[in-house]
């Protein structure tokens, strides 16, 4: 179920954004980290998406998606 919400979101946010492969997936996993666990802490969201990887390893994924102002 969760690839197909990912799917689907990727498709309608594509025409719209000028995102890579990579970062319109890692945009929708946030938007559906955020509904989910109801925050926007970074290191909670890393616990929400729904991959193989260390939780470690998606916070800095998630890190890496904001830029450094």
């Amino acid at each position: 179920m969760i690839t197909k919400a990912l799917t689907t979101l990727k498709k309608r946010l594509s025409p719209h954004l000028e995102l890579s492969n990579s970062r319109l997936e890692t945009m929708c996993l946030l938007i559906m980290g955020m509904v989910n666990a109801r925050t926007v802490n970074l290191s909670h969201l890393a616990c929400e998406f729904p991959t193989d990887s260390k939780v470690e390893s998606t916070y800095r994924r998630l890190q890496r998606f904001f830029p450094a102002c």
